[in-house]
């Protein structure tokens, strides 16, 4: 198994756990509606969005409002009050990253902080080292959504930057 194959693998497991460990309040509150409803509402300042870059007003209000992986990646941005990531908040990440992402925060009991792949997400960089870095973090749901692709453009056989296959 090359480790492409296994991030991707790690990465659906970690999207089924996180589906079926919903809280009850975010499964009544989307019961009965389409696919595409969303756990937090973003006018309570509840979820933020990211891409690569900011786009629109860069409020991340929703995706075409974005904000950006760089401000994702400053510890100033992951602070306890409004329009920063915090625990209860979710982070929906939109589109293609190219950028590595670090979690500067943690979550609490009851109140995770959940990171999101929107519809079309994917974290790609040929090397990942990591492209999610979530070291010293805490209650921190990554959650695929049965589409999340993390992957390592550059690895694998044949590839530039091939990386080998690694025994533990």
């Amino acid at each position: 198994m090359t480790r492409l194959t296994a991030v991707l693998v790690t990465l659906v497991a970690v999207a089924f756990v996180t589906l079926a460990a919903h809280d009850a309040t975010s499964q009544a509150r989307c019961r009965g509606r389409s696919h595409h409803c969303r756990p937090s509402d973003p006018r309570s300042n509840r979820t933020v969005y990211i891409a690569q870059t900011s786009r629109g007003s860069a409020n991340g209000s929703d995706c075409a409002n974005a904000r950006s992986v760089r401000w994702f990646n400053n510890p100033a941005d992951w602070a306890p009050r409004a329009g920063r990531i915090r625990p209860g908040v979710t982070v929906h990440l939109c589109g293609g990253i190219a950028s590595p992402l670090t979690v500067h925060g943690r979550g609490m009991p009851g109140k995770p902080i959940r990171i999101l792949f929107g519809r079309v997400a994917r974290l790609a960089e040929p090397v990942c080292n990591p492209c999610l870095d979530m070291t010293n973090a805490a209650y921190i749901s990554v959650d695929g959504a049965l589409r999340g692709v993390i992957e390592n453009t550059g690895d694998g056989t044949g590839v530039r930057d091939h990386a080998g296959a690694r025994r533990s």
